[in-house]
């Protein structure tokens, strides 16, 4: 190998860690930056923020319910993540994930709650599904409007949100309202729990701990994998680095933007058949 390759070699090594220590870099100063920012806040509440944040790092890790909450917490938000990760790869922001997660929530619940009872191995997979199915539906919605009326993706996903939460709250009190909640008069805004069989496996016992993270965690995978090693993957990424130079290579670039957003929605979705198959069951 000539002294040439060699010098190339060191320079590709320099440049990564160079890459390495600027990603550490701007994490840093950006968690430092929200610390600060969060006990300014403290501080305006009169309270103290060091103890505050002792209370927020340390108090989950001092039993084991504390400590598989953090995984219970995360699934949703891992999941969430994962939609983002592929529409900002893509060149298109999703600011939507809450009215996603409502909607989705929302087909998932319908499949369980008014779909013929078929045995678990087939109803939790339809579930999942068609919570998909809603969340992209949501997130096509802001795609569709980016990719062929070009109108902002932040402002049309911000108000999706409020629109879901209005048609959640519609029908958790009228629609799919819980029948005994009428029949009692308590009127609690809820709908019926869904069936046992039906609910994610507990990890671990005396805990919420479920299977969803495992879930999160498989599909983490496969999303990098799909970015990354997939000619689909290949041409998102393309979109999303530079959109004018795609559509010169004769990429559709307004279908790869409207297959972005529905990722982002469809996984947004799945946090929200996370959350009431395996936390609140309703």
């Amino acid at each position: 190998m000539s002294s040439d390759c060699l010098w190339r070699g060191c320079r590709v090594k320099q440049n990564r860690f160079s890459e390495l220590t600027y990603n550490v870099s701007i994490t840093a100063f950006s968690l430092f930056v929200a610390l600060a920012l969060g006990a300014l806040l403290f501080l305006i509440a009169g309270a103290n923020p060091f103890k505050a944040y002792a209370v927020m790092f340390t108090a989950p890790l001092q039993d084991i319910f504390g400590i598989t909450e953090i995984f219970v917490r995360a699934a949703p938000l891992l999941l969430v993540a994962l939609g983002i990760s592929i529409s900002f790869r893509s060149g298109i922001l999703n600011i939507g994930g809450e009215g996603q997660i409502l909607v989705g929530a929302i087909f998932g619940l319908f499949v369980s709650l008014y779909f013929p009872k078929f045995h678990w191995s087939v109803m939790i997979p339809m579930v999942f599904m068609a919570s998909f199915i809603g969340g992209a539906i949501w997130g096509g919605i802001a795609g569709w409007m980016k990719a062929y009326l070009n109108v902002n993706e932040i402002l049309s996903t911000v108000m999706l949100n409020y629109v879901a939460i209005q048609i959640y709250n519609f029908l958790i009190r009228g629609p799919m309202m819980d029948e005994n909640e009428i029949v009692y008069g308590t009127g609690a805004s809820q709908t019926a729990r869904i069936a046992k069989e039906y609910w994610l496996t507990k990890l671990i016992p005396g805990a919420r701990l479920h299977s969803g993270m495992i879930i999160a965690a498989v599909l983490a995978v496969i999303v990098f994998f799909f970015l990354w090693k997939t000619i689909y993957g290949y041409r998102m990424r393309a979109v999303g680095a530079e959109i004018k130079a795609s559509r010169y290579a004769g990429i559709n670039t307004k279908w790869y933007l409207l297959l972005a957003m529905l990722f982002a929605g469809g996984f947004a979705g799945l946090a929200g058949a996370v959350e009431i198959l395996g936390v609140h069951h309703r």
